[in-house]
């Protein structure tokens, strides 16, 4: 696949502006789905607490 140099996903973008994300309906929808049926999703729960704490402190750029 090819790259596309400057485009970054919503969630980076609104990190970067200080925004809140959709981590919640995303990642986090996965990680609730996942323990109301006994599946564990570590990978989700990691990007849902990574994306959560950068929100709390804010931009790693900033």
């Amino acid at each position: 696949a090819e790259t596309m140099p400057g485009q970054f996903s919503s969630t980076a973008q609104d990190l970067a502006r200080g925004k809140p994300t959709e981590i919640d309906h995303l990642n986090g929808f996965v990680v609730r789905k996942g323990e109301g049926l006994g599946v564990p999703t570590p990978a989700n729960r990691v990007l849902l607490a990574l994306v959560k704490l950068v929100e709390e402190r804010g931009s790693p750029r900033g």
